[in-house]
């Protein structure tokens, strides 16, 4: 599953996508909604090349010389382009998004975005695969999981917000806000996850994740309760000091808001959970047993 990547990159004035193939690249500017998602997504359409990628294509015959240079076409390999369903997800991105000439995105319709599934009703993790945005591993044909998620509000003459979940499974997660400039983000506060549960607030959150295994849709509608009252919360809070030069009330918001996170995994922890089986969820139920074995004895 090695694969090169695709990159977005932007500041409060113009954004690029970057996508690259081993040592080759290519790059457009963009000025509207954009999506990746682990596929290339660039045809005829770049702005700028490698200067030599053209060449290497042509010679490994990915591509007949005297017809419009296609990157995707050229660098893509199709039957791990095909397992990854990186074009669903983007497909469902786009889908997603509001008309852009509305300029009505907000910080909620990326948060909603990343947090979907393609089963909109009644939705159990042990129905995901790699199509869904909020990936839910699962086993051999989804062996990947959404590990964290970030949105970012680039602001020109204002403060900038990076909106954090710093935790697996956004639907089942939380966003948080966070600055530059402030010490928030240390190893007091976050410290780096290992391999085996810890103290970090990743694995403080996963116990929440792997509970959730049993119950997802009681778990869930009571998370996403408090990230309907604590998320829109934030928001306003990050909109008054996006204006403020207090340094200070912006660390406070942060730490507010991974307290209250953590207040509720205690409460939740607390709380007991029905199992439900079925032929699919056995399956699910067998991977996450293996997987719940593998980190104990990756930590010892």
């Amino acid at each position: 599953m090695f694969y090169s990547n695709s990159f977005l990159i932007a500041d409060p004035y113009s954004a690029y996508v970057l996508e690259t193939a081993g040592p080759f690249w290519a790059y457009k500017h963009i000025d509207s909604f954009y999506a990746i998602s682990n596929v290339l997504t660039l045809g005829t359409d770049f702005d700028q090349i490698h200067p030599d990628a053209q060449a290497f294509a042509y010679q490994k015959s990915w591509m007949k010389e005297g017809v419009p240079f296609d990157f995707q076409r050229a660098f893509s390999e199709p039957i791990m382009t095909f397992l990854g369903k990186g074009l669903s997800r983007k497909h469902q991105c786009e889908l997603q998004a509001p008309a852009l000439d509305s300029q009505k995105f907000s910080i909620q319709d990326a948060f909603g975005i990343l947090r979907s599934h393609r089963i909109k009703e009644n939705f159990e993790p042990c129905q995901g695969d790699m199509g869904n945005i909020c990936l839910h591993a699962q086993g051999l044909l989804t062996p990947s999981q959404t590990t964290g998620s970030m949105v970012v509000e680039l602001r020109g003459k204002a403060n900038s917000s990076v909106w954090l979940t710093g935790s697996s499974a956004p639907c089942l997660s939380v966003f948080k806000p966070f600055y530059f400039g402030t010490n928030i983000l240390n190893d007091d506060v976050f410290p780096q996850a290992s391999k085996r549960m810890d103290h970090s607030y990743w694995w403080q959150w996963e116990k929440i994740h792997r509970k959730a295994l049993n119950d997802y849709r009681a778990l869930h509608a009571k998370i996403q309760l408090f990230q309907q009252e604590n998320e829109n919360s934030w928001l306003e809070e990050d909109q008054i000091l996006s204006q403020s030069m207090e340094m200070k009330k912006r660390e406070e918001l942060s730490q507010n808001a991974v307290d209250a996170c953590l207040r509720l995994v205690k409460a939740l922890e607390q709380q007991k959970g029905k199992r439900k089986f079925n032929i699919r969820s056995f399956a699910y139920f067998l991977y996450w047993k293996w997987q719940n074995r593998v980190m104990k004895h990756e930590g010892n």
